[in-house]
């Protein structure tokens, strides 16, 4: 299985998108998206969003969400996947200039933070 990554391991104390990828070479249909959270402050409301576009996010296709609540630590993380395509159909992998990204789009609470990595994992060729 080889990675790559959508999301470097990152920390936020407010929404963003992250940077986006290219997945038009992408033609294998057994994709698998991994996100995992490490870190939630407590009391923390995270939406994490896969999205992708052929027309430089002018136009989004959003994929699974992601929505989290309370504290995670390090010790006790939270993965997520998302098979490729049974759980997002629409996941353009394989068309001419496709991107995704992963982004954090609701961060609520008193002290917010969340740190979270993505990746994609491709059956080895």
């Amino acid at each position: 299985m080889k990675r790559a990554s959508i999301q470097d391991l990152i920390t936020r104390t407010s929404t963003g998108n992250g940077s986006p990828i290219d997945i038009s070479t992408y033609t294998d249909t057994s994709l698998t998206v991994v996100t995992e959270v490490t870190n939630l402050t407590p009391g923390t409301e995270a939406r994490l969003s896969l999205q992708t576009s052929t027309d430089g996010f002018a136009t989004i296709l959003e994929g699974p969400v992601i929505s989290v609540l309370g504290a995670i630590s390090n010790s006790a993380c939270l993965r997520f996947s998302f098979r490729i395509p049974r759980d997002f159909c629409d996941f353009q992998s394989g068309v001419g200039s496709a991107f995704c990204r992963l982004s954090l789009t609701r961060l609520t609470g008193a002290s917010p933070s969340i740190s979270y990595v993505g990746f994609l994992e491709v059956a080895a060729s």
